[in-house]
């Protein structure tokens, strides 16, 4: 079961990571600003789940809001900072421990953390200079049919 956890926390930490200033401080943020953020990390679909799962390990009980709010909000300075990052997984990881039924609820929806990206090159098509990065639970996809050239791709997984 800790291991359950700790992959639930890590995917959920990263999943959630880029979005944290939008989370805490997003009265702080002009229209355009907002919508390029969401626009960069993976449209609006994406930031709507985002919003559903922050309410949700929000709605536990209020020492875990406290933390988990205080967490985000040091993770939200800069989403890209491992060490705050970490901290944040480990404030999950806690109210993960205390809270059975949030849980199974999470782990029974993890798809809802998978990210998925593809460049499908179809009939006579021609891909090339394709970089994909990612974090968390990723599915990255290129695909080529008929005639199609691919060159130079790059997939990283973090």
């Amino acid at each position: 079961m800790e291991e359950q956890i700790l992959t639930l926390a890590n995917n959920i930490a990263q999943f959630i990571a880029p979005f944290t200033p939008l989370l805490i401080e997003a009265g702080t943020f002009s229209r355009d600003a907002i919508a390029e953020l969401i626009v960069q990390n993976g449209g609006q679909a994406i930031y709507e789940r985002v919003q559903g799962l922050w309410s949700r390990i929000r709605g536990t009980t209020e020492q875990d809001q406290l933390s988990i709010e205080g967490a985000a909000t040091l993770l939200s300075v800069d989403p890209q900072n491992e060490r705050n990052l970490v901290i944040f997984r480990d404030v999950l990881i806690d109210v993960l421990r205390n809270s059975p039924s949030l849980l199974r609820e999470l782990d029974s929806e993890i798809d809802m953390l998978r990210t998925e990206m593809s460049v499908i090159a179809d009939k006579s098509s021609w891909i090339e200079n394709v970089s994909q990065e990612s974090s968390g639970t990723t599915r990255q996809t290129v695909q080529a049919s008929d005639d199609s050239v691919i060159k130079d791709v790059r997939q990283i997984s973090k």
